[in-house]
């Protein structure tokens, strides 16, 4: 009997040994010649919901090779769904929206969705192989959907998100640093310029109704880029995870997201990796251990 190969093999190819009446061959289970092909000498094996280790082919009447039909061990035709399904299941979310603290305390991606979300919803992107402007379809299908399977354009993808996320404490934080001066009741002054220097900032900064202004028209835009990109985002997660909505139907995504965007950034790195087998580590692209790490210098060459 042949043994289990290192890794999972997705083409088989039918044993030489001859086979006569209900005699069972066993298949070997890894193919070296067309491992990446579609077929396997000329009989596709393709979409069969089996382990390497538990396939067989018996022949029907008068042993024909072409006329084999897969069949299953006894002792485990009850389990063919591969490891990798048990702690990634489909039909329901492994945590819940408010289980932030599934994996503790201290876990990054907690830490990251609370002080840089943006930074974990462009790693969960890069995981999913999905370009942040086409989310409603498959990285083979979407015209540009290539660009996301090479690592500089994850990284890309991730500086992208991450001026955005700096861009917008910058604006939502600038009125922050106007204060009232003391001596001159109705003014406004910049407490980070010099004063009276007449500088076009000074000028600016001193009208603290432009100023709020400027910072709505600016941040509208960026926070609705970044709900619309969180939305889609769990939308296609749901579908590929045939996941149900619950009592608010379509509008689920939307209201989980109004209600705590930090919660539902955080779920979906939960569902989209499993944390009990792999570290977590926020230095990289997917978030994950092993994974290619955030190069900064390369994304300026």
């Amino acid at each position: 009997m042949a043994s289990k190969p290192g890794s999972i093999a997705t083409h088989y190819s039918l044993c030489s040994a001859s086979t006569t009446g209900s005699d069972v061959a066993m298949a070997n289970p890894y193919c070296t010649d067309c491992v990446r092909q579609d077929s396997c000498g000329g009989r596709s094996v393709t979409g069969l919901n089996t382990s390497p280790d538990a396939l067989f082919f018996k022949p029907h009447a008068g042993g024909s090779e072409e006329s084999w039909t897969p069949l299953l061990r006894p002792e485990e035709s009850t389990n063919t769904q591969p490891a990798a399904h048990k702690h990634n299941p489909t039909g329901e979310w492994k945590t819940g929206l408010l289980s932030c603290f599934r994996y503790g305390f201290l876990h990054s991606s907690f830490w990251t969705a609370c002080c840089c979300p943006k930074l974990l919803l462009s790693q969960i992107l890069a995981r999913m192989d999905l370009p942040w402007h086409s989310l409603h379809q498959p990285p083979c299908q979407s015209k540009l959907g290539s660009e996301m399977h090479g690592a500089r354009s994850k990284q890309r993808m991730l500086i992208f998100f991450a001026c955005l996320f700096v861009l917008e404490m910058i604006l939502t934080t600038r009125s922050t640093f106007v204060r009232t001066d003391p001596s001159s009741p109705g003014q406004q002054q910049s407490s980070l310029l010099p004063e009276s220097n007449g500088s076009f900032l000074a000028i600016l900064s001193g009208c603290f109704v432009w100023n709020e202004v400027l910072c709505i028209v600016l941040t509208l835009p960026l926070t609705i880029l970044t709900f619309w990109i969180v939305v889609k985002l769990r939308r296609t997660i749901r579908q590929r995870h045939e996941i149900e909505t619950g009592c608010c139907g379509s509008a689920e995504d939307a209201c989980c997201i109004c209600f705590c965007s930090t919660c539902a950034i955080a779920q979906m790195a939960r569902q989209t990796a499993d944390y009990e087998m792999v570290s977590p580590n926020c230095c990289t692209t997917t978030g994950l251990a092993g994974a290619e790490r955030i190069s900064f210098c390369e994304l300026l060459l």
